[in-house]
């Protein structure tokens, strides 16, 4: 297994990275015409029969438009890199954001890809669902986001992944620091192990 591990590792380096499944947000839309910014760090590792290895790094930004109240449109840009002398992949999404029960439970569908040299350019499209527990009024969230990704190309396995994540602020409507933790799993037959990320975000919103 250890042998396999490393394969799996190695082989990163040459058909790609791995799923960006980190999420770093709620259920809340950001409202009618204002906007929100939302700037990140995430660390991705890959786990196996007792052994961890850190795969990847990021730098993203996220930005959200409210369309109206309860529906917003989400874009996402992510810088990827592998180790020191990697120049990185980079992965761009968007999708709709839709609150079905107030500041609770919400759908988001992203559509994306990675570009850049070494990547397989694949289509992914991850629906998600988004429940958010007001822990503290304005002050803290709790929020989960499970996920389905399915990968648009040939030989590529399709994963289910979950994220559990927290807003803190003095004023959720305004601005919240957002840690976040998640694991994804591959869904192809045979596959083992798992992803895992660590993420940190601030996001701030603009407008009235």
């Amino acid at each position: 297994m250890r042998v396999l591990f490393l394969f799996f590792i190695f082989s990163l380096f040459f058909v790609g990275c791995a799923p960006v499944f980190s999420e770093l947000q709620s259920a809340r839309t950001v409202g009618k015409n204002r906007v929100e910014l939302l700037p990140h760090y995430t660390r991705s590792f890959f786990s196996a029969d007792g052994e961890t290895d850190g795969v990847q790094s990021h730098l993203g930004i996220q930005a959200a438009y409210g369309i109206t109240d309860k529906f917003d449109l989400r874009l996402r840009f992510e810088h990827i890199w592998l180790g020191d002398e990697d120049d990185g992949t980079q992965v761009i999404g968007i999708g709709p954001k839709l609150n079905i029960v107030d500041e609770i439970f919400s759908g988001y569908v992203s559509v994306g890809r990675a570009l850049g040299e070494g990547s397989d350019n694949s289509w992914i499209i991850q629906p998600t669902a988004l429940v958010t527990w007001p822990a503290v009024d304005h002050i803290l969230d709790i929020n989960l986001s499970p996920k389905y990704l399915l990968t648009l190309g040939e030989d590529q396995s399709d994963y289910f992944a979950a994220n559990l994540g927290l807003a803190v602020s003095t004023n959720l409507d305004r601005w919240a620091v957002r840690p976040e933790y998640g694991m994804c799993f591959p869904l192809a037959e045979g596959s083992e192990g798992n992803f895992g990320q660590f993420s940190i975000g601030f996001s701030y919103t603009i407008g009235n």
